[in-house]
């Protein structure tokens, strides 16, 4: 098997001067699949049709229109949306274009404790008239990208983190380094598990990578990710599956082999019971 890189999403987002990105996802087949992943940039994801199932870290959340979360630099998460139709926005920055160059009492009392992460946003935000308000300036700002876009971009982020400061929907992060060091070995698991998809990967082999027990990391794994090894590694297959069903000439077989699927009836099935359609049905839906 190959050995895990660091399984992170890397994303230039814009230019040097542009460090915010605005993504808005419209899906209107069946369910949505992202499956776990991370990235240094902070986001807000702000739901504004239908239902989607986010889980940040070992923490898992419903998602209704009008509700707002935050994932912080590092957190992993994915997002499953029940059916469509589903339409969310995305937020996606990175968090040091919000510090000043003077060191001023903001920078040192809210800033520099956020850079360092001793302190963190809650992940469920209690949604205000104002926080939705600056999130639509936000998003139309983004689409109109006048002249002074990011300086009104900078200001309306920091107007957003003095809301949250000021009701105080923080999170005082109690052992840094030990936190650290779990998080790590939660990502590490992701990236073995992300290297070595498309192959069959045996829990003896993966509890052994990660020196614990079969039995332990099977308990390890069940608490932190709310779900099975076997259920993670199939959800992230059917993830890898989604992009080469939408490909006109590969078939479905090939797919399912590429993917780590060796039995046409278990993709079926497996597919089926997370996306609510067989791997044929996914495809016509997709018009190829």
């Amino acid at each position: 098997m190959k050995q895990p890189s660091s399984f992170m999403e890397i994303r230039k987002r814009g230019s040097l001067n542009d460090c915010f990105e605005k993504y808005h996802v419209v899906y209107d087949r069946t369910k949505l699949l992202v499956a776990n992943h991370w990235h240094r940039e902070t986001e807000i994801l702000y739901v504004t049709n239908g239902c989607i199932q986010l889980t940040i870290n070992h923490k898992s959340f419903v998602g209704q229109p009008g509700d707002i979360f935050i994932i912080n630099s590092g957190e992993m998460h994915e997002i499953y949306g029940d059916g469509a139709p589903l339409d969310y926005t995305a937020f996606v920055f990175d968090f040091d274009i919000l510090s000043f160059s003077k060191h001023d009492f903001a920078e040192q009392t809210f800033i520099e404790p956020l850079l360092r992460q001793e302190i963190q946003f809650v992940n469920r935000v209690h949604t205000s008239e104002k926080m939705l308000d600056i999130l639509q300036q936000l998003s139309e700002i983004h689409t109109q990208k006048s002249e002074c876009y990011m300086l009104f971009t900078k200001a309306l982020l920091l107007q957003f983190v003095a809301r949250l400061i000021e009701e105080k929907q923080l999170v005082f992060v109690q052992n840094p380094t030990l936190d650290s060091e779990k998080k790590q070995l939660l990502k590490n698991i992701v990236a073995y598990i992300n290297e070595n998809y498309a192959q069959k990967i045996a829990l003896a082999d993966i509890a052994e990578h990660f020196h614990m027990s079969p039995k332990y990391f099977c308990r390890f794994f069940k608490k932190n990710f709310n779900k099975t090894l076997v259920e993670y590694i199939n959800d992230v297959r059917i993830e890898r599956s989604l992009p080469l069903l939408d490909r006109r000439n590969v078939p479905v077989t090939e797919v399912a082999v590429a993917c780590g699927f060796y039995n046409m009836s278990y993709f079926a099935h497996s597919f089926k019971k997370k996306m609510g359609c067989t791997p044929s049905q996914y495809k016509k839906q997709g018009g190829h």
